[in-house]
């Protein structure tokens, strides 16, 4: 697993109405680990202090990369908290993934694995937040931000049957 996460906010009591406005995301702690090399870090569960990674963006951006690379088109997502490093992900016989620095476009890191493997990740993630809003606060299922979410893993799960 390249991706892990852990939720920080409290969302609870709120309704999908106030999420829709007033939310931009639900945010923790979030780490990217290609090989050696890692990114983000996530704090013991005991350590009372909030996380502020943008949580829904890096599973719908996984997911994206594999509606992109289904239609083999490599893409390049962006780190929200780290401005200065991007991945870029293509795919021809295994999923290269590239760490660039933005500012002299040099590789810091990059590492491969197989699709099935990323459909794997995909999977593992889009079902731990799903089932994590699920039991936290069910509502939010249908908040515009979930909901595209969820739309996007369908049509992506479409995409591996046929």
């Amino acid at each position: 697993m390249f991706l892990s996460w852990r939720i920080t906010d409290d969302i609870a009591n709120i309704s999908v109405e106030e999420f829709d406005k007033e939310y931009n995301g639900i945010y923790g702690y979030m780490k990217l680990q290609f090989g050696d090399y890692s990114i983000g870090y996530i704090l013991d569960e005991t350590v009372p202090i909030e996380g502020n990674s943008e949580i829904l963006y890096y599973i719908k951006s996984l997911i994206r990369c594999g509606v992109a690379l289904k239609n083999r088109e490599n893409i390049e997502i962006r780190l929200l908290n780290y401005n200065l490093i991007k991945i870029i992900v293509s795919c021809v016989d295994v999923v290269d993934v590239k760490i660039v620095n933005v500012n002299n476009n040099s590789i810091e890191g990059s590492f491969s694995l197989s699709f099935k493997e990323l459909v794997e990740e995909i999977k593992f993630n889009y079902i731990k937040l799903y089932k994590y809003i699920e039991e936290k606060n069910k509502s939010l299922l249908k908040a515009k931000m979930v909901k595209d979410i969820i739309s996007l893993y369908n049509e992506f799960i479409g995409m591996l049957i046929f």
